[in-house]
């Protein structure tokens, strides 16, 4: 399974957790949420290393195929060189006759 689908539902699967656990113990509805997304944000960080690592090797990997096509002749460098290339011709305000 694609790591990023796996990390997205071990998130969710800790935070209804985490949720069920504060309402079964009384915290009001309103509290509960807000704890169970801190509880759960705390506990991801710790228990879902492994799987975030893998998702950021995919997503570094997937970002490096995609600028690899670009050359040197990228849209910023296409631009720059149009804009220098417009701004050459202009004559200077301190030439003569201008």
């Amino acid at each position: 399974m694609n790591p990023l689908v796996t990390y997205s539902l071990a998130r969710l699967v800790i935070f209804v957790g985490t949720l069920g656990v504060l309402i079964w113990a009384g915290a009001g509805q309103v509290w509960a949420i807000i704890l169970a997304a801190v509880i759960s944000m705390l506990l991801s960080y710790v228990l879902l290393r492994g799987l975030r690592d893998q998702v950021a090797v995919q997503v570094a990997e997937r970002v490096s195929r995609r600028t690899a096509g670009r050359g040197s002749g990228s849209d910023e460098q296409v631009e720059d060189d149009a804009v220098d290339a417009r701004t050459d011709r202009r004559p200077s305000l301190d030439e003569p006759g201008a």
